[in-house]
């Protein structure tokens, strides 16, 4: 989401995006996802776990439905295993907000 001037919460809509952004190409504004994609099928996972975090899935094939085997424990353990680094790798951190 983006704050406006008054610290009110506005959508991320791609209008939005390419105004803030102000590229002076106009790459696809999905190119985040396409590059994350990649980076997780590049790691090695399993093409079940990096179709979960990306919310690619069939029907039936619901990581998180009632009757699905897939361990959320597992999951979280190989996601951050390469999240984590990747996170670094690029300079991400965290930093303290306004309500903490």
């Amino acid at each position: 989401m983006f704050l406006d001037q008054y610290g009110n919460p506005k959508e991320v809509t791609p209008t939005r995006l390419h105004d803030h952004l102000q590229w002076i190409d106009s790459p696809p504004l999905n190119i985040n996802r396409h590059y994350l994609h990649t980076r997780l099928k590049e790691s090695d996972l399993s093409s079940e776990v990096v179709d979960a975090f990306m919310g690619h899935w069939d029907s039936g094939q619901e990581p998180w439905a009632s009757y699905s085997t897939f361990c959320p424990r597992e999951y979280q353990h190989l996601i951050a295993s390469v999240i984590q680094p990747l996170m670094v790798q690029q300079g991400w951190k965290a930093l303290k907000g306004a309500a903490l």
